[in-house]
């Protein structure tokens, strides 16, 4: 299964970081935009294909929303998070504890947990908490939606 992880880095490097080596353990391949290289494409181009071919969005939500990109209007995590809703897979969504939000990124928030149209989200504190709940985040979609992922 590829694992898509959407979020900005800064506030959640060592988060991000922690990912990559937990979805690889779990036998899973994990697709961030750090491993990218030299394309021929527009950067977002490639990082919206990259997702077209995930099986699981996986959204981190820290304090910072991101650079805002005079073409899309939105920053670059929030432009993923409405084209995997556009595809219909999978979200799976984790809020970092004991942060403030930039305000673009509690609006942001406050869409991906819109009752309508958002996801219900899981919290962390740390690194380690955020990777118990990921693994069980994984598991419990490959249980009960199979179908989803492509991979199994």
């Amino acid at each position: 299964m590829k694992v898509f992880i959407s979020s900005v880095r800064e506030g959640l490097e060592e988060e991000r970081d922690s990912l990559r080596g937990l979805i690889m353990a779990l036998g899973h391949t994990p697709v961030l935009f750090e491993d990218f290289s030299a394309q021929p494409v527009p950067s977002r181009e490639a990082c919206l294909t990259a997702l077209e071919s995930a099986d699981v969005y996986l959204l981190l939500l820290g304090p910072n929303y991101g650079h805002v990109f005079l073409e899309t209007g939105h920053s670059a995590t929030h432009d993923e998070w409405v084209y995997a809703q556009q595809l219909g897979k999978p979200r799976l969504v984790y809020r970092k504890n004991g942060v403030r939000f930039e305000p673009d990124q509690q609006e942001f928030s406050r869409i991906v947990q819109a009752y309508a149209t958002g996801v219900f989200r899981d919290s962390f504190s740390n690194s380690a908490e955020l990777q118990t709940k990921v693994v069980q985040g994984l598991r419990e979609l490959n249980r009960n939606h199979p179908t989803w992922i492509s991979g199994s």
